[in-house]
C-alpha cells in the first residue's frame, strides 16, 4: 500500500508537469516546432528533480498533425514491494494539446437597417448602428 500511495504521488506530479509543459508549449502562436520543444524541455526540467519522482527518464516532446506531446518516462525504486521481487516501478505520463490555428472568419450584413436592427435587439444592446431618419 505505501508503494501505491508513494507511485500514485509520483504520477500525479508527473503529469502536472506534463500538463503544464504542454500547455506553456503550445501557448504561444508564432513558434518554431524546435522553440516549443526546447520550452516543454526547459519546464518540465526546471520542475522536475530525480528527488522528486525516482529516477528520471528522457522526457519526449513530439509535434504531429497540429498536436503538441509531452511524454515522461520515470522509475522509482520499491519499498516493501522488493520483498515480492519487485525492485524499480516503471511509471510515464503523457499530455497532448492542440497547437494554435490562425483562422480568420468574416461576416457580412445587409445593408437593410430593418435587419440589423432585428439583429441588435435579439442581443439585447444598445445599438450602435445609424439608422437613416
Amino acid at each position: 500500500a505505501i508503494d501505491i500511495a508513494e507511485m500514485s504521488k509520483v504520477e500525479a506530479k508527473l503529469q502536472a508537469v506534463a500538463d503544464a509543459a504542454a500547455l506553456a508549449a503550445a501557448s504561444e502562436k508564432n513558434l518554431t516546432d524546435e522553440e516549443r520543444t526546447a520550452v516543454a524541455q526547459s519546464y518540465i526540467s526546471a520542475n522536475l528533480s530525480n528527488e522528486d519522482v525516482g529516477t528520471l527518464g528522457v522526457p519526449q516532446v513530439s509535434i504531429n498533425d497540429g498536436k503538441l506531446t509531452v511524454d515522461i518516462p520515470t522509475s522509482m525504486p520499491s519499498r516493501f514491494m522488493k520483498l515480492a521481487g519487485f525492485t524499480v516501478h516503471d511509471l510515464s505520463t503523457k499530455s497532448t494539446v492542440l497547437l494554435p490555428v490562425d483562422l480568420k472568419a468574416e461576416v457580412a450584413l445587409e445593408q437593410n437597417p430593418l435587419t440589423l436592427y432585428r439583429l441588435d435587439s435579439r442581443m439585447r444592446q444598445n445599438s450602435f448602428w445609424r439608422f437613416p431618419a
